[in-house]
């Protein structure tokens, strides 16, 4: 239950995330567990960021179901073993193969338990070593059963610039939104500078936000934002710095 917004254009990718995190028990419907859930990370020294959403507690094996691991505990251990390919779609195809015992061997105990599991996709954003565009892949793990398989997506799959890219649930809101054009038209951000890239994004997730019914949300909580140049990836809104724990609890503003 996410919803990740990143706006692409010629000159920077703002990538957004809510906060909030959904528990699944046997036997008790979902739950609001966490408004605060951390769910942006950029890579020391590269101008890449990783967002993530869907599925975002792995099963160990051999530990049972309440010795869940929050995949993005993962993350900087996967880093560290991926060294320092300074490519997009280098990490993430790291991050798949990495992932994939792990998130298969997840849908299978939730499901056996009784627990509906939830796709999974990883967003891998940035510049390239040659930082002439920025790119987008995604690592993505549909539901078993379905006629989709776990793959690495490009977007846009047509390269065009600007782009708007949304994953999630809430990812319909954001795309309704998108459709009605006017302040949400995705050609304002034709040869647009990082700062008017932010207020896009910032406008168009509280935009999605509104459209969502009260009463069955599914994403939410507090607001974070990485803004990656081709030099550096920084946190833009929320205020957080490295791999934190404990995410500074943020109301967001826009």
């Amino acid at each position: 239950m996410t919803l990740l917004l990143g706006a692409l254009t010629s000159k920077a990718i703002v990538l957004g995330a809510d906060g909030i995190e959904f528990r699944h028990v046997p036997g008790v419907p979902k739950f609001q567990d966490l408004l605060n859930r951390q769910k942006l990370f950029y890579l020391d020294g590269l101008p890449i960021a990783v967002g993530i959403h869907g599925q975002n507690r792995l099963v160990l094996r051999g530990a049972g179901l309440d010795s869940q691991r929050l995949a993005i505990e993962l993350l900087p251990e996967l880093v560290r073993d991926i060294g320092h390919d300074a490519t997009v779609i280098g990490v993430c195809r790291s991050l798949f193969d990495r992932l994939m015992p792990d998130v298969l061997f997840t849908f299978q105990s939730l499901a056996f338990a009784g627990i509906s599991p939830s796709p999974m996709g990883v967003l891998v954003v940035g510049f390239d070593a040659s930082r002439d565009r920025p790119r987008c892949y995604e690592a993505w793990w549909p539901l078993p059963g379905t006629a989709e398989r776990p793959s690495v997506i490009e977007h846009p799959r047509d390269r065009r610039i600007p782009y708007v890219m949304h994953c999630g649930d809430g990812a319909k809101y954001a795309l309704s939104a998108i459709t009605h054009g006017g302040r949400y038209s995705v050609e304002r951000l034709n040869k647009a500078p990082p700062t008017e890239a932010q207020t896009y994004v910032r406008a168009l997730y509280k935009k999605a936000d509104s459209l969502q019914p009260r009463d069955r949300i599914e994403f939410g909580g507090d607001y974070h934002e990485i803004t990656i140049t081709s030099g550096a990836a920084e946190w833009s809104f929320g205020n957080l710095v490295g791999l934190p724990t404990n995410p500074r609890l943020i109301e967001p503003t826009i």
